[in-house]
């Protein structure tokens, strides 16, 4: 959550200018970019659509298993925007970083570690080739609509 994101970045505030293991240094600017990159992700996240998502997904299905291939239907066969940054499921609208958090929430219940796995949405695997979870590196192309 961005609660225990802010907690994160207060214990790395202490931190600045010591040596990274990349032998880089954590410097004020590397920590107030990975801040506001941290913000803009948890900006796009609603928590009543990731709590709808994680409640269907329990009562329909018993096992992991099951989730996960609900999923992948999901972000391969649902009516995604144009730009893959959100598809609109029974009426609603959810954007990716949604899906990405309800899936976490669901390994969670299941007893999994709760990393969710990097999948592509339908909508950029035609058009970009690239995962949506890093829609700020999507290159833009000029024979694009």
């Amino acid at each position: 959550s961005m609660m225990d994101a802010d907690n994160r970045f207060r214990t790395l505030q202490g931190k600045v200018g010591r040596r990274l293991h990349t032998r880089g240094v954590l410097t004020e600017d590397v920590l107030a970019a990975a801040r506001l990159r941290c913000h803009e992700y948890w900006s796009r996240i609603t928590p009543g659509n990731v709590t709808l998502i994680f409640k269907s997904m329990c009562e329909r299905c018993p096992t992991w298993e099951a989730a996960d291939t609900k999923f992948d239907w999901i972000w391969k066969k649902g009516d995604w925007d144009l730009d893959g940054r959100s598809v609109k499921i029974a009426g609603r609208l959810l954007s990716s970083e949604d899906l990405e958090q309800a899936e976490r929430r669901c390994r969670e219940k299941f007893g999994l570690r709760p990393t969710a796995t990097l999948r592509r949405s339908g909508a950029c695997a035609v058009q970009q080739g690239t995962p949506s979870t890093v829609p700020d590196r999507i290159p833009e192309t000029a024979d694009a609509p």
